[in-house]
């Protein structure tokens, strides 16, 4: 009896294994709001980040045929910095023939440490000096014979080149080029690059299903636990702090990790991130993605009170895929699949997608398909659906057989 039960568990095993072999997860969707034909940029939902692989290998757009759609994959930075080009008022211009030629430059900043030239390709070495001025009277100098090698800009016809300057309050500059082995510099606009920071749109706020508070007296460290549904892929966090009124804290984010060491489990603690809570600041922190159903933070609270928290908010970076879509057409997504690998497919030139003015589709009924059969154009023999039938049949009769042997042992 103890033999035949033995068979018998195995086989059931095996039966277990090979039906969970056939079936898997897969999640679908649709694509709106295609207006016009051409690029699209698709704004990737939280929902079907949460359902992908992490490095979203299995991500694939279809058409109503059924062929795969490239696309371009875009994660955007929450800080986006831009650099413009702010023109000066050149006053004046003067050339004398095979010896030099001079341009004064109007500067309306209080304080100056370099100056950006915007200069027609030129293919040639020019030496220069830079001196300033208070009145365009009486000059005095900044640079000395320096000298530029190469002015050319190979996908334009114009190049910028910048002058780094000693930190200066004149009101004026004065850029003389050596023209004696060189005719003159077209120099079309003098000026500096600002730059800027703005925040990029983030997707929507993910909510946590728990949070739960523990205080370690020995440490005198606080402990808190978020708990996810699904992995959250976090990239930012936001703590509103009600009490107390001032504070600075060291905070640790960290998840628990599993590793074999001699055939055994050991589980220890990863750091994902460390930052300080300050009374002073926003409290806003962008992470690398955080792909975790469960993590931690901890904080250091020293002698002082715990912190009292209003509100915490996690929120992912924007992630969006650009593909060239037709109006008119039905287009599918499907993600979930562990057999799919990353695609290759052609780059798009940077010039294209680049552009913030792309027309946006939107992903919408997105359905989760726990027992759906992953299917594949090279499913092998036991990956059939007869085979699988086949297999319930014979696995029927031997468990009855089984059975009935069992039954029989035990009369006796």
């Amino acid at each position: 009896m103890t033999t035949k039960l033995k068979v018998m568990r195995k086989f059931s095993l095996s039966f277990l294994l090979l039906a969970n072999g056939v079936f898997a997860q897969n999640t679908t969707a649709i694509i709106e709001n295609i207006s016009n034909s051409g690029l699209h940029q698709i704004v990737i939902p939280a929902e079907i980040r949460s359902l992908s692989k992490s490095d979203f290998s299995d991500f694939r757009i279809y058409d109503e045929r059924g062929t795969e759609i490239p696309y371009k994959l875009q994660m955007q930075q929450t800080e986006k910095s831009t650099f413009q080009f702010k023109p000066f008022t050149i006053v004046s211009r003067n050339s004398i023939p095979k010896k030099n030629s001079e341009i004064v430059i109007e500067i309306p900043l209080s304080e100056n440490n370099e100056i950006t030239l915007y200069i027609a390709n030129a293919e040639v070495t020019k030496k220069f000096s830079v001196s300033g001025s208070y009145d365009q009277k009486h000059w005095f100098g900044l640079v000395n014979n320096r000298e530029w090698a190469y002015i050319q800009n190979e996908r334009s016809t114009s190049a910028y080149k910048s002058i780094p300057l000693p930190l200066n309050k004149y009101k004026f500059l004065k850029i003389a080029f050596d023209d004696k082995k060189t005719l003159p510099l077209n120099v079309i606009q003098a000026g500096y690059f600002q730059s800027s920071k703005s925040d990029q749109q983030l997707s929507e706020v993910i909510k946590a299903e728990k949070i739960s508070t523990s205080k370690n007296k020995e440490s005198k460290q606080t402990v808190l636990r978020f708990n996810f549904k699904k992995k959250p892929f976090v990239g930012q966090l936001k703590f509103e702090v009600s009490s107390p009124n001032f504070y600075n804290r060291h905070a640790r984010l960290y998840k628990y990790v599993t590793f074999k060491n001699r055939r055994k489990d050991i589980v220890r603690q990863e750091t994902i991130a460390e930052f300080e809570l300050n009374s002073d600041k926003n409290n806003t922190f962008s992470v690398d993605p955080i792909a975790e159903t469960i993590f931690y933070l901890e904080i250091d609270d020293r002698d002082n009170p715990p912190l009292k928290f209003s509100k915490i908010e996690f929120a992912q970076q924007l992630l969006t895929v650009i593909a060239d879509l037709e109006a008119q057409k039905k287009y599918t997504v499907k993600t979930g699949n562990p057999k799919m690998q990353l695609p290759d497919y052609d780059l798009f030139n940077d010039s294209h997608t680049s552009n913030d003015s792309l027309p946006k589709a939107t992903i919408a009924a997105i359905a989760f398909h726990q027992n759906e059969r992953i299917k594949s154009e090279n499913d092998s023999l036991w990956q059939k659906p007869w085979f699988m039938w086949f297999c319930i049949t014979v696995g029927g009769i031997a468990i009855l057989y089984f059975s009935i042997a069992l039954i029989k042992d035990l009369n006796k």
